[in-house]
């Protein structure tokens, strides 16, 4: 029998977009997880110059991910027949596939989702969770989205303003204990031990990541995002809209990033990107770039579900 885990260390797939030129190198990893919830989704449409790309990251399953991998397209297809611009076809989409989810499938589960559609010497980027797109333009990294977690100041004051509570984890001086302070007005107060939140909002042990703030809606639901699709649970703090980045092309852009958090969870947009390119001057295909990028993250300690897509 196979170990899933190395099976899809052992996938990967390439793919050229030759009408104008783009590579596109894709890995996946499911790592030591027992299910790979990540999905993700390449889509040309030659008659319009116009290229797709998403990365979606389920949490808590894949039914949600799974979903967007399969209808987010054609929600957003829908939306730029009816002459919506891409910028607003986006957020129209982001929005109507959460509405449309089944709420049995997404009372519980959830996912990030990160789009960027090329067409017109543009680049749009849509983005909700934490998944990333970087891109690289000399010799900088140039994040194409901003993660949605709770160590967002903007981000916590918005869920904050809809009557979250947000706790962010403080180590103590010597290291030996982790606790949580809770924010208010961006100011911290009120250190408590993470035995004590446990116990005081009565959620499993498995939900609390001691490397994330943590939003608390009134009920005492948490997550460690501010925004997602689906987990219709905390959809009274929780929201599927994306922040939109739009960014012009130019001779000096070579590459963008576009991967799950298992990279970022280890890595900075510009070490990933330095890293890219390093292995690019080295003669490197993009699967094989993508392949690296992903063993470089387990090397750094990523114990998390790895998608990666190198568009070039």
């Amino acid at each position: 029998m196979i170990n899933k885990s190395i099976f899809f260390i052992l996938i990967f797939i390439f793919i050229n977009l030759n009408s104008r030129n783009i590579s596109v190198g894709l890995f996946i990893d499911q790592g030591p997880r027992n299910y790979m919830e990540d999905r993700y989704r390449i889509i040309n449409r030659p008659e319009t110059d116009e290229y797709f790309f998403g990365v979606f990251d389920g949490h808590g399953g894949s039914k949600v991910s799974d979903y967007l991998a399969n209808i987010l397209h054609p929600f957003y297809l829908d939306y730029i027949y009816e002459k919506f611009t891409i910028p607003d076809a986006l957020i129209k989409s982001f929005e109507s596939v959460h509405k449309e989810l089944d709420s049995n499938t997404s009372l519980y589960q959830g996912s990030t989702a990160l789009v960027a559609v090329i067409k017109d010497e543009k680049i749009y980027v849509a983005n909700v969770g934490d998944s990333r797109a970087v891109l690289y333009r000399n010799s900088q990294a140039i994040d194409l989205s901003y993660d949605h977690k709770s160590s967002r100041k903007d981000e916590v004051e918005r869920v904050q303003k809809l009557g979250a509570h947000v706790y962010i984890p403080v180590e103590s001086l010597d290291g030996s204990r982790l606790q949580w302070s809770k924010i208010i007005n961006n100011t911290q107060f009120i250190d408590v031990k993470k035995a004590e939140l446990l116990k005081l909002l009565n959620i499993p042990f498995r939900q609390i990541d001691t490397h994330s703030a943590l939003v608390f809606n009134s009920s005492g639901k948490c997550s460690c995002l501010t925004r997602v699709i689906g987990y219709k649970l905390m959809q009274d703090i929780l929201i599927p809209t994306p922040e939109i980045t739009i960014i012009d092309k130019i001779a000096e852009d070579e590459f963008i990033i576009m991967a799950s958090d298992g990279i970022w969870d280890v890595m900075t947009s510009q070490y990933a990107i330095n890293l890219v390119k390093e292995l690019l001057e080295e003669g490197k295909s993009v699967d094989n770039v993508a392949r690296r990028l992903a063993r470089r993250a387990r090397i750094l300690g990523s114990a998390d579900n790895i998608t990666v897509l190198i568009i070039k």
